[in-house]
């Protein structure tokens, strides 16, 4: 059990549960990305595709944390691998989306038939409720983003690099 954490105090129980929750789901990301033959940012860039729809260069680089030139490359090897491609904006013909293609697609379709077996163990009377705690925690995860961004950074002491 780690430091500073009570077995008997549910919370603890709670947040030690998601820490793992999230450490399974980071793991997961990295063997799928290994098995595509991706980075795990390749793969995080198709699952927010895939979640969020067609993005623009610059919401798909804020999405992922990473700088617009950085994303040009990211979507070079998306297109390259035929896992995404770029499209002109029907409104806007100087704008450009990212849109997931069949290639992306069944990447998907193929990582979502092995997530789903994380739910094998739910029985299917509590999967509603399941459902809903998980969503729940998610957008209470996202909130803790925004206020993590608008927060100034904490000051950390420099460690210099070794030769």
């Amino acid at each position: 059990m780690p430091l500073g954490q009570d077995e008997d105090e549910p919370r603890a129980q709670a947040l030690a549960a998601l820490r793992e929750l999230i450490l399974a789901g980071e793991a997961y990301r990295q063997t799928f990305s290994a098995y595509y033959g991706v980075g795990t940012t390749e793969m995080a860039a198709i699952g927010y595709l895939h979640a969020r729809g067609d993005l623009g260069q610059t919401e798909l680089a804020r999405a992922l944390g990473i700088t617009t030139s950085t994303a040009t490359t990211l979507i070079d090897r998306l297109e390259a691998r035929g896992l995404a491609k770029r499209v002109r904006n029907a409104d806007d013909r100087r704008r450009i989306t990212v849109r997931l293609t069949r290639g992306g697609q069944d990447a998907i379709a193929h990582s979502r038939r092995w997530f789903q077996a994380a739910l094998d163990g739910v029985p299917d009377r509590d999967l509603a409720r399941t459902s809903k705690l998980l969503a729940g925690v998610a957008e209470d995860l996202r909130a803790q983003v925004e206020l993590i961004e608008a927060a100034p950074a904490p000051r950390t002491k420099r460690v210099p690099r070794s030769s």
